[in-house]
């Protein structure tokens, strides 16, 4: 052993260029552009070809955090839309890192026209012992006409929308989730748009919105709307919501993610311009009786909608202040 340290004593600059030559090949010299099928088909395999993934080319960063940098990125799944993004960022999590919790960062560019930043760990356990998992996610100027294309809207979306959203999540949903969200969509352009209602399908006009902002709450299976605010003052609609609202998060079919709504408490004031009255007077036809007040420069109703699921008309009630 006495030799063996004397050896590396002797030779400390031969092994220190050693361990210097061999972190420049792992980091730059490294062929990890040739890594792409293999990754591709062993995220396939052991996936059971649920998730299929593919970029151009492959890079490893030091800083501010060691991780891999991935070029054009195609995702697909059975479990959620197409994904296609010009960058993609994953590292380690510094939280899950700092206590001692598994967890990753991914940072993605180019993402439906903008910036999606998430970060997982693990954290506090359920009642059946299973790890929930901390997410945070910040998205920055994503294309609204992206997202509706995506997700298969039924309707047309032109603008920008941020979101930041974090929450406590059991991925079994054994329990159900407590988070916190906050999105605001800029110069917002709705066309061709229509609703399922008991009635049938109700088409609404097309509207242009200066902003439309979002924040609530989520805890125990109850959604608390803070603030829904739809347009602005100087828009031809401006609409204002707030109350709570029951949601069950539960898995079906082994993989699958359901959102199920039931009862709900909501206060409305919705203010219109006479241009939007024209070309929603069959929509705003329905709402006659809750009109509060009247005049050239617009309407404004007042009401309370609640009901215990969205299956059925919902029960209606003027309010006489928002």
């Amino acid at each position: 052993m006495k030799s063996f340290f004397s050896i590396l004593r002797n030779n400390k600059k031969k092994v220190f260029l050693f361990i210097f030559l061999y972190i420049i090949f792992i980091f730059v010299l490294f062929p990890y552009s040739d890594l792409g099928s293999l990754v591709t088909s062993q995220v396939a395999k052991q996936t059971g070809n649920q998730l299929y993934i593919k970029f151009d080319k492959m890079n490893l960063s030091l800083f501010p955090t060691p991780g891999f940098n991935l070029d054009h990125v195609l995702i697909k799944s059975m479990q959620f839309p197409e994904i296609k993004c010009e960058e993609l960022k994953v590292a380690p999590s510094i939280m899950g890192l700092l206590s001692f919790r598994p967890g990753v960062s991914v940072q993605a560019s180019g993402l439906m026209g903008g910036d999606v930043s998430l970060s997982v760990h693990g954290t506090s356990k359920t009642k059946a012992g299973s790890l929930k998992q901390s997410i945070s996610l910040e998205t920055e100027s994503i294309d609204l006409s992206q997202v509706a294309n995506q997700l298969n809207l039924p309707m047309n979306l032109d603008g920008k929308m941020n979101l930041n959203a974090k929450g406590i999540i059991d991925p079994a949903f054994t329990e159900q989730p407590d988070a916190e969200l906050d999105a605001k969509a800029v110069r917002l352009n709705i066309t061709s748009a229509s609703i399922a209602t008991p009635l049938g399908s109700l088409n609404l006009p097309d509207t242009k919105l200066q902003e439309l902002i979002l924040k609530g709450q989520l805890h125990g299976g109850e959604l608390n709307l803070e603030k829904v605010q739809i347009g602005t003052a100087t828009d031809e609609l401006f609409a204002q919501i707030r109350g709570t609202m029951n949601v069950k998060i539960q898995t079906y079919g082994g993989n699958q993610v359901a959102f199920i709504p039931s009862g709900y408490d909501l206060s409305v004031q919705i203010k219109t311009k006479p241009s939007y009255e024209t070309k929603a007077g069959l929509f705003l036809g329905f709402l006659d009786q809750y009109k509060k007040s009247s005049s050239q420069k617009g309407s404004e109703y007042l009401f309370k909608a609640s009901g215990s699921d969205f299956y059925n008309p919902p029960r209606l009630t003027p309010l006489n202040t928002f």
